[in-house]
């Protein structure tokens, strides 16, 4: 199949880069001023560029392949004044016009410059589409490019672990693509952002959030492109540095009667760096670059909540001839991060918590040649790579995991001795973990500390116990072993006789990852085999006292990397005045590696798999350009092979596997846009839509012990995801700086990935496990308002997003974690993400003194959630509703002059009102600081342990208890954040 594919492509020899366009058009007539009559063969030219056209016969003319960017375009005639405009406005797959009119010249010609205005509405765009340069987000209080899609009219961004990200209409975090200089930059194995880039580096950025063009795939709900700025003919850069360390420090200590921090400051250590830098190569004609790097380090108002990141942009463009331009463009950035976690921040064992790392470096080779004037090419061969690691204790490697709790013997008895703090990991003055491990065993009398050599001497004759003793010293991955001899790599111990040796033996995951392959295909037979670890996964069942907060740390180590390999070329034809034709395919191999290891359980869990799918696409599609009408048809191909094996019964996985199929689909797309008037625009769209499954759920587990916990396995037979959606618009143009829009829309998306629980027999035991099914399905409406004007927007957004599940392991928590029914809705309900009602706006205000002011605020009402019963059974899902939530992010800009040096002085503010949003609640109870679980004044209880438990009294111990449980109840991360303030320094030349 893949190779007739292939052979299709390759006899029209058509290839495009399907992932979005990078330049757009620019066209117009030329006229004489006098008469109105046509200007044939004027010249048209873009000043600083050899682009440019010549009028046809009837003053018409078109210049294609312009690069996003604001441009100075000139026309010229033999005996008329040549005419400029300036402030030319080129976006992404727009057409630009510009229209000239040109006076006849009598005694020497002259040039007249004007300045161009940038139409209010756009007559040329058949969806809902939201264009903002680079400037424009410079501009605005944001940190990231992420930040500018979360403001932007019908989006929405929650922080829920198993819904949460940015959602565009109703659609689930994962069905959005995102494209950087033409390359797919989602991170296949989430669906999620790969790319961390720096806002300097972005020329535009276009968020679709209607039906896209057929030249998008691998999207249901919305499409992100940025195209990365490229240098100048003049050398330019900047540097902007911003900080909040000129404030007084803040304080991380909590209250307990409340969830807020004592905020007496606002200073939380950042230090943020940005440099640019672009221009001519000097030892290169017709070459420039661009380059930008930054470097962020921060810290948080929670305590183990902070961050480093690196990121920086290479870009360098060469035009080689008049018709040949080629652009090499690098990504690269890196981020390290501690998460703040609620239920381990009592004493020390919050520093134990994962160091998460995250990078993703990008490179492409993009050429175009213009062969005519109305006809380009373009080859684009690339590679995206991102990784991802998560590793306990602070990033160590897991043979370096240790750690000791009060379900070791001799800990419990240092505790009750009051030698040791287990919620602060602290000695008594003279105690170390070494002398009270040694305390407790010469009082088993196993042994003795000899202080004439400094050495502990065993009793030779319990060599089990003293087995155990070391096994019991402390938790961690390895395991003391009695043998015969001491095997290569382990070290010796200690040595009964010349036939008895203890030796502790390294976990060895190369051999673990090959016995459980062993296991699944033999069973019992191989189980004494397999690779043993120590009692690491005993560290999970310590506690506090009242078993709320964690005294230990989920040991876990992950390693991910997954490469994105594509090659792909484009055809551009603008045939006629009034059909501009697009053909395009793109290949792709994906080269994917992870493993992921957690000793949760006796045997440790561990998901290991090397995976190269493949990924081909096809599309064919006519712009067509009347004067009051613009009309986008267009079919798209989408091919997918996961080149996998799957369980061929996965209510029975004995039965065996094969090769998973290709998966293959045509999409067709269809918009409209109608010039009702010259100032009133009706638009309307319709499309197919195919997204194959996240790669993270179609390879889980299909090499695991399935028999270990509650593993989910995949399916890489499962076919893609599918939607139809539809939307119809209206734009008009108040004033020519005042424009409105209403725009209407409609998704029945038909396979939504779900959750299923199994049981069967595998291997003569009992296997609880998850599959993955296409069963969840979501219909969503809505209406956006919006009001555009020169210093802004503001938008009003209703919708209503219903189906049978926010995201795709909401069954496995509603119905069989949390103890539902195990019968997963057959109608739709309320998602997560449903948010009916939402005001956003976005505005730079120019104030006195030469103050410029970017605004963001937005409200929102509250998301549904699914409430339990006090036993923790599930109600009706989507039935109750949160607290709506407001805020306003404020940045102040004053700039100053220096000769040829713009310096400016900005500050911003994050929720400028210190606006306390709830953005989760308890479940049984709707609140946040309650989970409906309250500790219960029982004196008979209380009077019969509080002597044995160290309190004076009963009533004493009771209110610890409640004090206890109302931090845990008093989750921060329950609440937006409070009140951040930046201010930095910015200089350019």
């Amino acid at each position: 199949m893949l190779r007739k594919i292939l052979f299709f492509i390759l006899s029209f020899g058509i290839f495009c880069n399907i992932f979005g366009q990078t330049t757009g058009k620019i066209r117009g007539t030329v006229t004489d001023k006098s008469t109105g009559g046509a200007l044939p063969f004027a010249n048209i030219v873009i000043a600083g560029t050899t682009l440019g056209a010549a009028a046809d016969l009837n003053g018409e003319y078109i210049i294609v392949n312009v690069p996003v960017g604001t441009y100075s375009v000139v026309a010229t005639m033999m005996g008329y004044d040549s005419m400029r405009v300036e402030n030319v406005v080129v976006s992404i797959d727009m057409t630009t016009t510009v229209n000239f009119k040109l006076a006849p010249t009598v005694i020497r010609a002259k040039e007249v410059v004007v300045t161009a205005k940038r139409p209010i509405i756009e007559r040329d765009v058949t969806a809902s589409a939201k264009r903002m340069s680079g400037k424009e987000i410079t501009q605005l209080p944001v940190t990231d490019y992420e930040d500018v899609i979360a403001l932007q009219t019908g989006s929405v961004e929650t922080g829920r672990s198993r819904s949460g990200g940015l959602h565009i209409r109703g659609g689930r975090a994962d069905e959005v693509v995102y494209v950087v200089d033409g390359i797919n930059t989602t991170d296949p194995v989430y669906g999620q952002s790969g790319a961390i880039l720096d806002n300097n580096a972005i020329s535009e950025m276009l968020m679709i959030s209607g039906g896209f063009d057929a030249e998008y795939g691998n999207a249901m709900s919305g499409v992100v492109n940025v195209v990365t700025r490229e240098g100048e003919l003049t050398y330019g850069g900047g540097l902007k540095y911003t900080t909040d360390q000129i404030f007084s420090k803040s304080s991380k200590l909590y209250k307990l009667d409340s969830v807020s921090v004592f905020d007496q400051g606002y200073n939380f250590g950042l230090n943020d760096l940005s440099i640019t830098l672009g221009g001519p190569l000097p030892w290169l004609k017709n070459a420039t670059f661009f380059s930008s790097g930054g470097l962020r380090r921060y810290d948080s108002y929670l305590p183990h909540n902070d961050g480093v990141e690196q990121k920086g942009t290479l870009k360098l463009a060469w035009r080689l001839s008049n018709t040949i331009k080629t652009t090499l463009t690098s990504n690269y950035a890196y981020r390290e991060y501690h998460p703040y976690n609620h239920a381990f921040s009592r004493g020390a064992w919050i520093d134990d918590l994962p160091l998460y790392k995250r990078g993703n470096s990008q490179i492409n080779l993009k050429l175009t040649h213009t062969v005519s004037s109305k006809t380009f090419y373009t080859i684009n061969v690339g590679r995206f790579n991102t990784y991802h690691k998560r590793s306990s204790q602070n990033g160590r490697d897991y043979h370096d995991f240790n750690a000791i709790g009060t379900r070791l013997a001799w800990v419990d008895m240092a505790r009750d001795s009051g030698l040791y703090d287990p919620e602060w990991k602290k000695w008594k003055d003279g105690w170390s973990e070494e002398r009270a491990w040694m305390w407790y065993y010469e009082k088993q009398r196993l042994g003795h500390w000899n202080p004439n050599t400094g050495e502990w001497v065993w009793d030779t004759n319990r060599i089990e116990d003293i087995l155990d003793a070391l096994n019991n010293r402390c938790y961690q991955t390895g395991t003391f072993l009695v043998g015969k001899s001491v095997p290569n790599g382990d070290s010796l111990i200690y040595q009964k006789d010349e036939t008895t040796f203890v030796y502790y033996h390294k976990f060895n995951l190369a051999k673990y990852i090959d016995d459980i392959r062993k296991y699944i295909e033999i069973g019992a037979a191989y189980e004494d085999s397999i690779e043993p670890s120590g009692g690491l996964y005993m560290i999970r069942y310590n506690a506090d006292e009242w078993r709320r907060f964690g005294y230990y740390f989920s040991p876990i180590w992950h390693d991910r990397n997954t490469t994105r390999s594509s090659a792909s070329l484009q055809l551009t034809s603008q045939v006629n005045r009034y059909n501009e034709v697009k053909f395009g395919a793109e290949i792709e191999k994906h080269s994917l590696r992870l493993t992921d290891l957690r000793f949760i359980n006796e045997n440790p869990y561990i998901d290991h798999y090397n995976k190269e799918p493949i990924t081909v696409d096809a599309y064919l599609s006519d712009k067509i350009e009347y004067e009051d009408m613009v009309l986008k048809t267009g079919i798209r191909f989408d091919y997918f092979d996961p080149r996998s094996s799957f369980y061929i019964r996965l209510d029975s996985l004995e039965a065996g596997r094969e090769q998973a199929k290709p998966k293959s689909q045509f999409s067709p797309r269809l918009g409209i846009s109608y010039s009702v008037t010259d100032k009133a625009v009706m638009y309307a769209n319709y499309g197919h839509f195919f997204q194959p499954l996240n790669f993270a759920d179609i390879y889980q587990n299909l090499e695991a012990d399935i028999t270990n916990g509650w593993p989910t396995i995949g399916n890489p037979n499962l076919p893609p995801q599918k939607e139809i959606m539809y939307e119809g618009g209206f734009r008009y143009a108040f004033t020519p700086y005042l424009a409105g829009e209403i725009s209407a829309y409609y998704k029945d998306v038909k396979t939504l990935l779900s959750t299923r629980q199994m049981y069967t027999i595998f291997h003569k035991k009992l296997a609880s496990y998850t599959i993955y099914k296409l069963d969840d399905f979501a219909v969503v409406k809505g209406i956006d308002l919006i009001l555009r004007g020169p210093l802004g927007s503001i938008s009003y957004s209703f919708q209503d997003a219903k189906g049978t599940g926010s995201s795709a392991r909401e069954a496995f928590y509603f119905y069989y974690y949390y103890g539902g029914t195990g019968n997963p809705p057959q109608r739709e309900y309320p998602l997560e993400y449903d948010i009916t009602h939402t005001v956003k706006g976005n505005l730079i205000l120019p104030l006195p003194y030469g103050l410029i002011t970017g605004l963001s605020f937005s409200f929102m009402s509250g998301a549904p959630y699914t409430p339990r019963s006090p036993k923790g059974m599930v109600l009706e899902l989507g039935s109750k509703r949160m607290p709506s939530t407001s805020n306003i992010d404020l940045r102040i800009d004053k700039g100053f002059k220096f000769g040829s040096l713009d310096f400016s002085l900005f500050g911003v503010v994050q929720n400028l009102l210190n606006t306390k949003n709830v953005v989760d609640v308890y479940s049984m109870t709707g609140k946040p600081d309650n989970d409906g679980d309250p500790p219960d004044w029982d004196p008979t209880y209380y009077e019969s342990v509080y002597r044995d438990a160290g309190y004076s009294s009963a009533r004493e111990m009771y209110e610890a208890n409640l004090a206890n449980w109302k931090w845990y109840c008093n989750d921060p991360t329950n609440y937006s954040n409070p009140r951040i303030i930046n201010v930095g320094v910015e200089l350019k030349f």
